[in-house]
């Protein structure tokens, strides 16, 4: 008889099979555009030869008695036509499967992820390695290997490393080679006036100050999500960034916010508006692990006149949080914190349907404390000699509210919303943004953006 090998959900795991639901399926989705259409008798090869290369993509989510757990399976992956919704369930209970796919539509691959198993760094790297496969396959002329096109391999013991045991389980503090970084002490206001300690006291989940919430219109089928993606030249929005003195993200997460405060209604006392960005913690704290490995970082504006906010005066208030969430000490506190609850007896010993009730909860009451969403997966850092053979990559999500994914290759970069809403003047505005300020911008979308 086989013994079954099982493994712990990471910290970050541990709420996603829990609230997954059908219309939040908790499923993402990476895309490359490729300038010829799949062939895929070449990419079931790749998805194969890959798989293995992966330990977290050779298990199966399992619901146990007091925990969900991992199992190790000997499933392969069988790559097929796209034939579902975007971001389709890869978690239902009781079913046995793999939590990711790979699927194929004309000229595009897709990748889509159960969060559960991994976050979006790791997702690109399976992605990135598939790819490089599939194009030393489909492409033999090159005469590559390779070792020659993908950067230096991770061992299949570091890409299976829970990250999170291994940095914050018996320790808050982050280890002595990371230094943490400098912060400024005041923060200013939206509008430039006022300020507020760097490092506010962290209120309990319950007593969160509530965030405006963004509303809308479902489509007929309510599982769909509404993709809009707007493709700009890469140098060209980092000049604009470098204008405003700030990164990429920073800008963006700032133009984003600006966009909802033109969507705001003009209440007496407007809600603060809430921007999750999660930190790819990677690059704070050395690992290659291919699971889940990622905090997230809250910007927060709270305006009495959301009239007088704009873009030039919001940059300082995002760039500051960012300093401040990005500091190693204050993640490794906060981190542990979360820790600490897992390990807890009396939380181990609850049953995992109540254990399940009262994650959704929890999930329910921080929903209420964010407005929206931005993640910047980076670049794609495919080999330049594979280039001519990709047009682009992007990514989507399963959402509850309109957010915003970043991702770039080669000189463009794509932005793309997700949203479970018809109403597009949230991207409009956005997008709008972008063109004025001396941008091309090359819109798409499945549903018709409306004037």
């Amino acid at each position: 008889m086989k013994h079954t090998v099982w493994h712990r959900l990471d910290n970050a795991s541990k709420i996603f099979p829990a609230v997954a639901n059908l219309r939040d399926t908790k499923v993402f989705r990476l895309t490359v555009e490729l300038t010829c259409a799949v062939n895929p008798d070449y990419l079931q090869q790749a998805a194969s030869l890959t798989q293995s290369e992966f330990p977290p993509f050779r298990m199966q989510l399992r619901r146990g008695v007091f925990w969900y757990y991992f199992e190790e399976t000997d499933r392969k992956i069988e790559v097929g036509p796209e034939t579902d919704q975007i971001c389709a369930p890869l978690y239902i209970k009781g079913e046995r499967q793999l939590p990711f796919r790979v699927i194929y539509y004309g000229r595009r691959i897709n990748l889509e992820v159960f969060h559960g198993l991994c976050d979006g760094e790791a997702a690109l790297s399976f992605l990135l390695n598939l790819l490089t496969r599939y194009l030393l396959l489909s492409h033999p002329e090159l005469q590559l290997k390779l070792a020659e096109v993908l950067p230096p391999q991770s061992s299949l013991q570091q890409r299976a490393d829970d990250s999170f045991a291994r940095y914050f389980r018996r320790s808050g503090k982050p280890g002595a080679a990371i230094g943490a970084r400098a912060g400024r002490k005041d923060r200013p206001g939206p509008d430039g006036k006022g300020s507020s300690p760097a490092r506010p006291r962290r209120k309990a989940l319950w007593r969160q100050e509530k965030a405006c919430q963004q509303s809308g219109r479902y489509p007929d089928d309510s599982r769909r999500v509404i993709v809009t993606e707007g493709t700009v030249p890469l140098a060209g929005l980092l000049q604009l960034a470098h204008q405003y003195d700030c990164t990429l993200t920073e800008y963006l997460c700032a133009l984003l916010m600006y966009c909802l405060y033109q969507q705001q209604p003009r209440l007496a006392h407007p809600l603060p508006l809430v921007i999750e960005v999660p930190i790819n913690l990677r690059a704070i704290f050395p690992s290659q692990t291919a699971r889940n490995f990622f905090a997230v970082s809250r910007v927060t504006c709270h305006s009495a006149d959301p009239g007088l906010v704009t873009l030039e005066t919001l940059i300082p208030v995002v760039r500051q949080a960012f300093q401040t969430n990005l500091d190693p000490q204050a993640l490794a506190r906060k981190v542990s914190g979360l820790m600490q609850m897992e390990v807890n007896p009396l939380v181990s010993l609850v049953p995992i349907p109540l254990k399940d009730q009262l994650l959704k909860l929890s999930h329910k009451l921080a929903d209420q404390a964010v407005t929206s969403n931005l993640s910047n997966l980076g670049i794609f850092r495919l080999d330049p000699r594979l280039l001519p053979y990709v047009c682009s990559v992007s990514a989507v999500t399963s959402v509850r509210r309109p957010q915003l994914l970043v991702a770039s290759l080669g000189q463009t970069i794509s932005l793309t919303f997700s949203s479970p809403y018809v109403e597009t003047e949230l991207m409009r505005l956005f997008f709008t943004q972008l063109s004025q300020a001396g941008l091309a911008v090359e819109i798409s979308s499945n549903l018709e953006i409306q004037a």
